[in-house]
């Protein structure tokens, strides 16, 4: 006889996308009654189903069963993979064993309605960092199968559901940021709706895009801090080509700064983490640029670097908004200096890293970037 070991079942609600906030509507054809999304799992609706099958009938039924709720699926951990059970109606319960390779059979087995059909999905942790498979119910042949649309979607990564909403959300942790996708489901398959990137600079942001018409279109900014959040709608935002920058406002280019090498550094870079098989994930090019307002006069400057170390030395470019031209221009005062610089809201100076040595230190003075001192062996850290 198979031994059973009993496994809590959890929602692994994340909470990068606990804040959502934005609606989406599902299409008809999924806009059924569902369980409600909870930190735990929890009741499936009552619903029938139209039942046929030329497998043979598994009646076996496994612990929590006798709660007797439609829809709502329990699963074990088992010498050789899973046992899966499940009440399709209110008289047919469905148990199945799938064979499953795991790295560890303590991490929880999740169990919830992800389609919001009434009926719950399993995904089965199959490696160390938490990544696994999804198993979907195919009530035409009563068994739990591998769901292939949300293991091609995910590559194994767990999905969470969007509070109150019927969305799907996929959290990427990148080298800088962390990115919330979101989806919604269209004719039986996950539609990509918009997507939520939170960085931490000298000052923590989160943008928020619409996909339209195939393409992101940023469409909110929130400012995170101590005083309050502020809301910015449609603020400037940047995509690197191969050969330049647009700057983009409201999904429409309103300038395009020619070549400095972003792009290219960015895959030099990333090739280098490739090569000495750095755990962090890549620089996405738009990842490398900095905007700051590094002269206080209310706009976002940018910086972007054109060399970083270990592949060479930090060097980096300025280019300060001119509101006026409502465009960027290259900062001549600023690009003088060459370095990183970071400018701190609370304290009326901007600071540099000399490398090796420690910072320097600058304060605006009539409109003039003007040298204060050198602090020895400190480091900016960005």
């Amino acid at each position: 006889m198979k031994r059973a070991v009993p496994i809590i079942l959890c929602g692994f609600l994340l909470a990068g996308c606990s804040d959502k906030s934005s609606s989406s509507d599902n299409s008809s054809e999924l806009e059924t009654t569902t369980a409600a999304t909870t930190s735990v799992v929890t009741t499936a609706p009552t619903t029938t189903a139209s039942v046929t099958t030329d497998d043979p009938i598994d009646h076996s039924y496994l612990p929590g069963s006798a709660d007797h709720d439609i829809g709502k699926a329990t699963a074990y951990w088992t010498d050789d993979g899973i046992s899966v059970g499940v009440w399709i109606t209110d008289s047919y319960y469905l148990s199945k064993d799938i064979s499953v390779e795991t790295y560890d059979k303590t991490k929880n087995i999740a169990v919830l309605d992800l389609d919001f059909d009434g009926y719950d999905e399993i995904f089965v942790p199959t490696d160390e960092y938490g990544e696994g498979k999804y198993y979907h119910l195919n009530l035409g042949r009563t068994n739990f199968e591998s769901w292939d649309v949300m293991n091609d979607l995910t590559g194994g990564r767990f999905v969470t559901i969007a509070d109150d909403e019927k969305l799907l959300c996929l959290t990427e942790s990148l080298s800088r940021s962390t990115c919330n996708k979101y989806y919604k489901w269209e004719n039986k398959a996950p539609v990509f709706v918009n997507e939520e990137i939170c960085y931490m600079r000298d000052y923590y942001y989160c943008d928020t895009y619409d996909i339209q018409d195939g393409e992101k279109v940023l469409v909110s900014r929130k400012l995170k801090s101590n005083e309050g959040d502020k809301i910015i709608d449609h603020p400037i935002y940047f995509h690197v080509n191969s050969d330049s920058i647009d700057v983009l406002k409201a999904g429409e280019a309103i300038q395009n700064i020619p070549d400095i090498g972003l792009y290219s550094l960015s895959e030099r870079y990333g090739q280098y983490m490739d090569n000495n098989d750095v755990g962090w994930q890549p620089f996405q090019p738009e990842e490398m640029i900095y905007e700051s307002d590094y002269d206080s006069d209310g706009y976002n400057d940018f910086c972007i670097p054109v060399d970083l170390k270990p592949i060479g030395e930090n060097k980096y470019i300025y280019f300060r908004f001119d509101p006026a031209e409502n465009k960027y221009f290259p900062w001549d005062e600023l690009n003088n200096i060459g370095k990183k610089l970071v400018m701190y809201r609370n304290e009326d100076y901007i600071e540099a890293e000399d490398p090796g040595t420690g910072l320097d230190r600058y304060k605006w003075e009539n409109g003039k970037l003007v040298f204060q001192e050198h602090i020895d062996g400190v480091r900016i850290h960005d």
